[in-house]
């Protein structure tokens, strides 16, 4: 399970957000609203929160700008 994601910021909507790692990893999560407000813009670095779902239809990675909204 992946708990948090550090990196920058290299696209985000409404939607979701993609974080690249200094590893060069982008991940792309899903975000709510609130948080598409809340992350800073595209080129900054950021820390989120994960929450990991595995399904038949496959993964989904979920972001929270805090580990108090994880929980």
């Amino acid at each position: 399970m992946i708990h948090s994601l550090h990196g920058t910021i290299t696209a985000k909507n409404e939607k979701y957000v993609v974080i690249e790692t200094a590893a060069g990893i982008g991940f792309k999560a899903s975000i709510a609203i609130k948080t598409h407000n809340e992350l800073p813009a595209i080129g900054e670095s950021v820390k989120v929160f994960c929450s990991t779902a595995v399904t038949r239809e496959g993964i989904d990675l979920y972001a929270f700008p805090s580990k108090k909204e994880l929980d």
